[in-house]
């Protein structure tokens, strides 16, 4: 049964936000086309990349100036770098959405546990390689963590984040909940054949905790 176009719903999002747009339902990929699956450390790079990909550039201005980057590929790096040891945390849920018919990843999502209270911490944030006992199980260095965060403004990474997480913290009062300050959705281009524009791609996946969520993610072609 052909799904409805839904209404486009203005939502107020502030000066450092944005908001997309619905899409129409027959440029969307069949349920049959994706599979939802676990991510593994290998999906590390792919993660930064769509992160990368998934917020505006003046987005990025702010917590990478311009005048400290590196290359684009070493950007990609050093972040796959920092988030490799959360795939492996046993709170962090990470879940891919992959073409079925070429195992392309085409989106990614990820979520904080309620079994990670009563820790409210998020992984973004430089301090979190100590927080977690990653820094010490990975091995790292000071002058390692020192090169993976070279090119970051610390106000926009650490501070901003660990004010979030205190608000966060407050808000909730000590109940168990799902980290939103470690909710990531990120959609990536997926070659397609026919040249068909972007399409919005739908999946459910159980993450534990009783719990199912939806994963959104964007794709190009194969609808």
């Amino acid at each position: 049964m052909s799904q409805a176009k839904a209404a486009f719903i203005k939502i107020p999002t502030g000066p450092d936000g944005f908001q997309t747009y619905p899409t129409d339902p027959a440029r969307r990929l069949a349920d049959s086309d994706i599979s939802i699956e676990p991510c593994v450390p290998s999906d590390a790079e792919k993660i930064a990349e769509g992160l990368y990909l998934a917020f505006p550039e003046s987005w990025w201005d702010q917590k990478e100036p311009p005048a400290l980057r590196p290359p684009q590929p070493i950007r990609i790096q050093r972040m796959a770098t920092r988030l490799l040891p959360s795939l492996t945390h046993p709170h962090m849920k990470w879940i891919k959405a992959v073409l079925t018919h070429t195992h392309e990843t085409i989106g990614i999502a990820g979520w904080m546990a309620p079994s990670n209270h009563p820790s409210v911490h998020n992984i973004f944030r430089r301090s979190a390689a100590e927080h977690y006992g990653w820094r010490e199980r990975m091995g790292w260095s000071e002058a390692a963590v020192e090169e993976m965060w070279r090119h970051t403004d610390d106000e926009e990474w650490s501070v901003r984040f660990a004010r979030d997480d205190e608000t966060r913290r407050d808000v909730m009062g000590g109940e168990r909940h799902w980290g939103g300050e470690e909710v990531v959705g990120v959609g990536y281009g997926a070659g397609g054949s026919d040249g068909a524009g972007d399409a919005v791609v739908f999946g459910e996946c159980a993450v534990g905790e009783g719990c199912v969520f939806a994963l959104w993610v964007c794709a190009r072609g194969g609808v």
